[in-house]
C-alpha cells in the first residue's frame, strides 16, 4: 500500500512539473489531478469487486466440487441400491418358485392324503355287496384266480377276501370241515340272501335266505 501510494506521489508530482512547465494554469492542473484520482478511486472498487467476485467464484467452484463429489457418491449408492433390488428381486423370485413348488407338493399330498382317507374309510367302514351284480361285476374285474393261480384255494380264499376289502367290500372266509378234507369258500351276504364264491374260479352259488343284515356292520361316523 505504502508503495502504491510512493507511486502515486511521484506520478503527481511528474504531472506537476510536466504541466507547470507546459505552461498549463493551476485550475486545469487541479482538474487533471481530481480526475486521476476519481479513475484511482474507481479502479480500486472495481478492483476490490473483482477480488470480491474471485472469492465468490471460488468460493462456488468449491461448493460445486462438494456437490458433484456428494453426486458422484449418491450415484455409487443408487448403483449399489440396484443391485441390491436386482438380487433381492432375484431371490424373491427364487422363493415365489419353492412356494409354488412347496404350494404344488402339498396340493399333491393333500389328494394322496384324500385318496388314502377314502380307501381308509373303506376299509374301516365295509360293507355287503348290494347287489349280485355288483358282486360278478368285482369278480370279473379282479384278478385273484389269474393272478395267484398257482396258489391252494386256502390261502385264494384269504387273499380274495382281503382284497375285498381293500375296495370297502365284506367277503369273508368260510371253512368246512369234513371227516377227509376242508372246504373253503367266501361267504357274500347280500340283503337277505346268502351267497358262496370260489375264488380260484369266481363260481357264485345262492345257498339261501337269512335274517337281513344292515349294510355296514359298523355306521360311518
Amino acid at each position: 500500500m505504502k508503495k502504491q501510494r510512493f507511486v502515486f506521489i511521484i506520478i503527481i508530482l511528474l504531472l506537476s512539473g510536466l504541466l507547470i512547465g507546459c505552461g498549463v494554469s493551476t485550475e486545469e492542473y487541479t482538474k487533471v489531478v481530481n480526475d486521476y484520482t476519481a479513475i484511482k478511486i474507481e479502479l480500486e472498487s472495481i478492483r476490490t469487486e473483482l477480488e470480491a467476485k474471485q472469492a465468490e467464484l471460488e468460493a462456488l467452484q468449491t461448493e460445486l466440487k462438494s456437490i458433484k463429489a456428494e453426486l458422484e457418491k449418491d450415484q455409487a449408492e443408487l448403483e449399489n441400491l440396484k443391485e441390491s433390488s436386482q438380487t433381492l428381486e432375484n431371490d424373491l423370485q427364487v422363493a415365489n418358485d419353492e412356494i409354488d413348488k412347496l404350494e404344488g407338493d402339498i396340493k399333491a399330498q393333500q389328494q394322496i392324503n384324500s385318496s388314502l382317507s377314502d380307501e381308509l374309510k373303506k376299509i374301516t367302514y365295509p360293507r355287503h355287496f348290494q347287489s349280485l351284480t355288483e358282486l360278478t361285476d368285482w369278480l370279473r374285474q379282479d384278478d385273484t384266480d389269474t393272478k395267484y393261480a398257482n396258489e391252494r384255494i386256502s390261502n385264494l380264499s384269504f387273499i380274495l377276501m382281503v382284497k375285498a376289502l381293500r375296495d370297502g367290500y365284506l367277503l369273508p372266509v368260510s371253512i368246512e370241515s369234513a371227516p377227509d378234507t376242508v372246504y373253503y369258500s367266501n361267504a357274500a351276504i347280500i340283503e337277505d340272501e346268502l351267497h358262496w364264491v370260489w375264488a380260484d374260479d369266481d363260481y357264485t352259488e345262492f345257498d339261501g335266505y337269512l335274517q337281513p343284515l344292515p349294510s355296514r356292520p359298523i355306521a360311518i361316523d
